[in-house]
């Protein structure tokens, strides 16, 4: 048998480690001297006890003094001139509140910490209460405003009343589009529910409704154009597409529609110029002929039976005009000549042969 000459522990002849402190072993026959150091170790290891026991006793002093001081903030918390100030802007006395502020709060750093860590909960508290029909859009928006006065300079607040307004205008919006479209007012409905769906998600079928007053008012517009027959229902008809066009930029039935009611017109009018303009000619109204050709060459700018009718109508008008101007100073009547000249300058302004007949007779 032998003993650990650390803590004196009875251990196997053979052990090479106190299996008690893990001291490396050595053989200690001397029985006095083994009592003495095991007397040692437990004084030692007493001591090391009470020493623990204390400090664990110190510990739980500290941890309960913690909690008293944390118990005693929250109480002052509670019953603070920050959280009064709080209570009296959630719950609509938003002069009261300020006050409050004013007198108790403002200059202190610690009022003003507990003000703010209060104010992101009440703020979304208001917003809740709008949103469940608790209060209406004045009422929540007077008491966001002043949490975001008693917050600055943050912004918490703030940023939940910019929500409150933003739901505010997208119900306003959607009852608006609501009314439009009853009325058949599709255009305002549409806009009114896209507003709607940019603005706030809580509206599930504002999308599905502004796809439906899109091709409501397509259709209106398309109805609206027909067919029309003289330059002042076509005018009105491109008009109609234009702004339709304004608001659905893109729109390919729209477009095909605008570029089929300016084919189609554009025929028309030809269809009706050719014919009156050759009659025009042929009884010597060579001016109405050329305004009518003109007329009709404005929707149908590179047409070539125009183009060609415009030059035939013009030079029988140039001969018409010259041999009028013969007939004139053949009799001495250059005034006469000269005043035909003038009306004819006006008809067709920068005429080349109209032109140079009045520099020739001017001259002569």
């Amino acid at each position: 048998m032998k003993f650990c000459e650390q803590c004196a522990a009875k251990l196997r002849n053979d052990a090479e480690f106190c299996y008690q402190c893990g001291a490396p072993c050595e053989d200690i026959r001397d029985r006095v001297l083994y009592e003495d150091r095991l007397a040692a170790w437990r004084r030692e290891e007493k001591n090391r006890r009470r020493e623990s026991s204390g400090g664990s006793f110190g510990k739980i002093v500290l941890t309960a003094l913690l909690v008293m001081l944390l118990v005693a903030l929250m109480i002052y918390a509670w019953i603070s001139p920050a959280r009064r100030s709080y209570d009296l802007a959630v719950n609509g006395e938003t002069a009261a509140a300020q006050q409050l502020y004013a007198e108790r709060v403002t200059g202190s750093a610690f009022e003003s910490f507990l003000l703010r860590c209060m104010i992101p909960r009440g703020a979304e508290a208001v917003l809740s209460a709008y949103e469940e029909g608790g209060l209406s859009y004045q009422d929540a928006s007077a008491r966001l405003k002043t949490l975001s006065v008693l917050e600055a300079p943050l912004t918490n607040a703030g940023r939940t009343a910019e929500r409150l307004e933003s739901l505010y205008k997208s119900g306003q919006a959607y009852s608006l589009a609501q009314s439009y479209e009853a009325e058949g007012d599709y255009r305002s409905a549409m806009l009114s529910y896209r507003m709607v769906t940019d603005t706030d998600g809580s509206y599930s079928d504002a999308s599905q409704k502004a796809a439906e007053a899109e091709e409501k008012y397509r259709s209106s517009v398309l109805a609206s154009v027909g067919v029309p027959e003289t330059e002042k229902e076509y005018r009105e008809a491109v008009r109609i597409l234009e702004d339709a066009l304004a608001v659905l930029p893109g729109d390919e039935t729209l477009s095909a529609a605008q570029t089929t009611l300016r084919q189609t017109f554009a025929v028309r009018i030809k269809a009706a110029a050719v014919p009156k303009a050759q009659e025009y000619i042929a009884e010597g109204y060579y001016k109405q002929a050329i305004d009518l050709v003109n007329r009709a060459l404005v929707y149908n700018e590179q047409d070539m039976d125009l183009k060609t009718l415009l030059r035939t109508a013009t030079a029988d008008y140039e001969d018409f005009v010259r041999s009028q101007v013969n007939i004139y100073l053949g009799n001495g009547d250059k005034e006469g000549a000269l005043s035909l000249l003038e009306r004819v300058r006006a008809d067709l302004p920068g005429d080349a042969v109209f032109e140079q007949l009045y520099q020739t007779v001017t001259a002569s």
